[in-house]
C-alpha cells in the first residue's frame, strides 16, 4: 500500500494497483493504462481512442443483454466499440463481481456517456445506478 495526500492534506493509505481489464492499445506498443484487464480474457475490445480492454464472455453473458453469448467465438478478434476508454472502463467494471464503481465524483457529462454505454449494451446495473446518480 502507499500513501497519498488527500485533498485535505490528510495521509490515506491506497490499495495497490487493481487487476487490469485493458491496456492501452498501440500496434507497436500495448502499454497498460487502464485498470481492467484479465489476463485470461477471451474476448478484446478496442476503444474508439484505442484502449484494448480484455473481458471475460461469461461476465458479459451474465451481466448484459446486448453482447453475445460466450458460445459464439470471435476468433481472437478485436471488435472495435464507438465509446471511449474512460466510458467502457467505467461499464467493465459493472460486468465484474466487485463493488461497483462511486459515481459520485464523475462530471454530469461523463455519466450521461456511461447512461447511454449502459443502456446501448444493456448493463443493467450501470443503467439503475445512472438514473438514481442523474436525477
Amino acid at each position: 500500500m502507499s500513501q497519498n495526500k488527500s485533498k485535505k492534506g490528510l495521509k490515506c493509505q491506497v490499495p495497490g494497483p487493481l487487476p487490469q481489464t485493458s491496456e492501452k492499445y498501440d500496434i507497436e506498443h500495448q502499454i497498460p493504462r487502464y485498470p481492467v484487464n484479465a489476463i485470461d480474457a477471451d474476448v478484446k475490445f478496442l476503444s474508439a481512442d484505442l484502449v484494448l480492454f480484455h473481458i471475460h464472455r461469461r461476465n458479459l453473458e451474465f451481466h448484459s443483454g446486448a453482447f453475445p453469448p460466450a458460445e459464439i467465438s470471435t476468433q481472437g478478434e478485436i471488435v472495435p466499440l464507438t465509446e471511449n476508454a474512460a466510458t467502457l472502463e467505467l461499464l467493465f467494471q459493472f460486468v465484474y463481481a466487485q463493488r461497483y464503481p462511486r459515481l459520485n465524483d464523475i462530471p454530469f457529462g461523463e455519466l450521461s456517456l456511461l447512461a447511454e454505454a449502459a443502456e446501448k449494451y444493456e448493463v443493467y446495473a450501470a443503467i439503475n445506478i445512472c438514473s438514481v446518480r442523474m436525477q
